[in-house]
């Protein structure tokens, strides 16, 4: 196995974030060291050639890239543990997320929420802002409705690892319905499941964002995609909301939101709504109901 990393910073690895959303089963991923901060970009790959390959394609679509990339021949071990420097535990408002590797050595205080993943290279490891930016508006939900989430019905929309619907699950959600057009991001996604004994309680399935939402109702929905599907499936997307339901759409830069707003604002269906942001990444909460002007 070969592993080909490089150091990018800022914007270029903002860029090569959007290239990566685009490119279904992306064998690169932009990674961020939990101590240091520091920006990595990673790709695993069967040959050299291959490495070689697939570095001329992204170079194709991104412009600046470094000149010299490091490449490494791994051992099978190394390789499938090369990720884990980058999945930390990470707590929100006693919402623990946890590597399954740490359940044993990592210790949840009393009357506090956990979900145990592993999210493998491919399908993110829920280090990313625009999926902490939904766990934190999930967990802000659960506990502004405690009584009332027994009765709510959630969908996660591009769900990769399922972390998110997963959490939502934990939390005591009624029902959780989760997809994502990788068949093998759903493979991961029953796994996770499993490490948390969840395995009956979600529906995940593969589709694409049409199809997946076809027929579907929900009081709370989770949309991590980037911000021209958000756009382009607007419709979709709020006739899938409930009435007076909350969309989280992620998955966009801080400089689009306005436009992604301005666009769920024209269906006349959002009462209220509000933003919160994270390093260069921002989410919308919008309420559904009567409209509000930008």
């Amino acid at each position: 196995m070969i592993e080909m990393k490089c150091r990018v910073e800022g914007e270029l690895a903002q860029v090569i974030e959007e290239v990566l959303l685009e490119w279904e089963g992306a064998p690169f991923s932009i990674m961020k060291e939990s101590e240091t901060g520091e920006m990595e970009l990673h790709g695993y790959f069967q040959s050299a050639e291959e490495g070689s390959r697939t570095w001329k394609q992204l170079s194709d679509f991104v412009g600046g890239l470094p000149e010299t990339v490091e490449m490494l021949e791994l051992e099978d071990k190394d390789w499938q543990d090369a990720y884990k420097a980058y999945l930390k535990p990470w707590v929100y408002k006693g919402l623990h997320w946890v590597p399954v590797w740490e359940k044993e050595s990592y210790k949840v205080p009393d009357g506090e929420k956990v979900l145990y993943l592993d999210a493998g290279m491919a399908f993110g490891t829920g280090a990313h802002e625009t999926t902490r930016l939904c766990g934190m508006r999930l967990m802000d939900y659960f506990l502004d409705n405690k009584k009332q989430v027994k009765e709510v019905t959630v969908i996660d929309v591009g769900c990769g690892s399922g972390i998110l619907a997963l959490t939502a699950l934990a939390l005591d959600f009624k029902k959780v319905y989760a997809f994502d057009i990788d068949p093998d991001a759903i493979i991961v996604a029953k796994q996770n499941a499993g490490y948390n004994h969840l395995k009956n309680d979600v529906e995940f399935r593969v589709s694409d964002l049409k199809e997946g939402l076809r027929g579907r109702k929900a009081d709370f929905i989770m949309a991590n995609v980037q911000s021209d599907v958000l756009c382009k499936y607007m419709n979709e997307l709020m006739d899938a909301l409930g009435e007076k339901g909350t969309l989280i759409l992620s998955g966009i830069l801080a400089v689009e939101i306005k436009d992604v707003l301005a666009t769920f604002i024209k269906s006349g269906l959002v009462k209220q709504w509000e933003s919160q942001q994270m390093g260069e990444w921002g989410d919308l909460k919008l309420c559904k109901g009567v409209r509000q002007e930008v």
